[in-house]
């Protein structure tokens, strides 16, 4: 995904700065700007495995612990 800081992405999501990047994925900063919280986004690569990705955020739903990050939301992007 080609995307910049300050892009919405989703209509919801408004992109801050990158935190990493690698050959599987990339992670940013954001705000959720319907609910007004801080929140992570991460964007599989062209390598990354779709559907470990919904077995890990579903996974991690179900968890909560302080050194933990929660999962609110999973989804699909068109890429255009």
């Amino acid at each position: 995904m080609n995307a910049d800081a300050g892009d919405l992405v989703g209509e919801r999501y408004r992109l801050g700065g990158r935190l990493a990047s690698g050959p599987m994925a990339t992670v940013w900063e954001a705000e959720d700007v319907e609910l007004g919280r801080s929140v992570v986004l991460k964007f599989l690569g062209p390598a990354g495995n779709r559907d470990r990705m919904r077995r890990e955020a579903r996974a991690g739903a179900t968890l909560d612990h302080p050194h933990i990050c929660r999962v609110y939301d999973v989804g699909e992007l068109d890429d255009a």
